[in-house]
């Protein structure tokens, strides 16, 4: 890891994810990606998935953010040091916050 850079700071420049949309907060230990939906301009979802796998994001918790319905409220996962939460719906996208543990 580079000198001073937390996991979610090199995961966002090895993706060139340089946007408003990726929030980098708490000292680099959290990480607030704001996804396009519909109606709202945002980080495109392949940009999303390019982080996750970065990350090292199972398979499973790809396929939960898949899934997941406006109707399905704030959903949640841990894989190692990294707990996310998300939400979504059509007009505003998928937006998830990412936190190292």
């Amino acid at each position: 890891m580079e000198q001073g850079k937390s996991k979610l700071v090199l995961a966002t420049d090895k993706c060139s994810v340089v946007s408003a949309d990726a929030r980098i907060g708490d000292g680099g230990n959290s990480l607030t990606l704001d996804g396009r939906g519909e109606e709202d301009s945002g980080l495109a979802y392949t940009d999303i998935v390019c982080i996750l796998n970065e990350l090292g994001a199972p398979d499973h918790v790809l396929s939960e953010m898949d899934s997941t319905r406006a109707l399905d409220g704030r959903q949640s996962a841990q894989w190692g040091e990294i707990r996310a939460s998300w939400s979504y719906h059509p007009d505003q996208g998928l937006d998830l916050i990412l936190v190292l543990n």
